[in-house]
């Protein structure tokens, strides 16, 4: 839930160790805003009035914000549930309450940032509706905001921002390009050094104050079925609705194109 990213960038503020080649974060929380707070706080409420006979009901309110609308049209609720809840997790009720209260209370690593001294790359979902997209600009400020990937691995203070369309859990929605990048940048293959005029742009808008432009709002994408779960929580809260569009297929076809130019 974001926490991840904010554990990593106070580390490498903090520490600043110098075997660190970079940090790759993944729809990661710079601060605790209101739309994150509103958030957590309607969780903790939900999981405090939910019954321990029914584990269930937490996850099932807690998906609402891992999923983007376009990703649940593909394959349905139930299936990205199943697939989320694969693995169990034997965390209790008063466990997710401690967790809500222990998120709401991270700190502000906004003015860390500029002390990081290791390339950023960070990844985020368009449509996340937990955090929200404008929360990768904040990783661009103070630093120098690459267009490319390699150009952000020749090190320093640089960041380059990765829009991919998709919610909050792109380890499920977009596993397949999660994974390769994650595989390319082990195996070295964006240090290929490319020219800083290449035609592509990884960031929705890029300016020399390293700002990323965020003009939408976002929220919990909704329930239609009305279940018994659904009128439980919709007491509870309100719901909402997200929208998409993405630039990772460009990117793809863009570095074979450049590495492959003959297949």
């Amino acid at each position: 839930h974001g926490s991840g990213a904010s554990i990593a960038t106070y580390y490498a503020a903090t520490y600043r160790s110098t075997n660190l080649k970079g940090l790759m974060l993944v729809n990661g929380l710079s601060y605790v805003d209101t739309h994150f707070a509103s958030v957590f706080h309607d969780c903790r409420n939900v999981f405090s009035c939910s019954p321990e006979s029914r584990p269930d009901l937490p996850v099932y309110f807690y998906a609402r914000f891992l999923f983007s609308q376009s990703y649940l049209n593909k394959t349905t609720s139930s299936l990205a549930l199943n697939i989320y809840t694969a693995i169990h997790n034997p965390i209790t009720l008063d466990g997710r309450k401690r967790l809500c209260q222990g998120v709401l209370g991270h700190v502000d690593t906004r003015p860390l940032l500029k002390d990081i001294g290791s390339p950023i790359i960070s990844i985020h979902g368009e449509h996340s509706t937990l955090v929200r997209s404008v929360h990768a600009s904040e990783y661009v400020k103070g630093r120098r905001n690459c267009t490319t990937i390699p150009n952000a691995l020749r090190g320093g203070n640089r960041t380059t921002v990765v829009m991919m369309k998709g919610g909050h859990e792109l380890f499920q929605e977009k596993k397949y390009q999660v994974f390769l990048l994650i595989e390319q940048i082990l195996t070295g293959f964006h240090d290929i050094a490319r020219p800083e005029s290449s035609g592509y742009h990884f960031c929705a808008n890029e300016d020399t104050s390293g700002s990323v432009s965020d003009s939408k709002t976002v929220y919990a994408i909704p329930s239609t079925i009305g279940t018994f779960e659904d009128k439980f929580i919709n007491n509870i809260v309100k719901e909402g609705r997200g929208e998409d569009s993405t630039q990772w297929n460009a990117y793809q076809e863009e570095i074979k194109q450049t590495l492959y130019p003959h297949e």
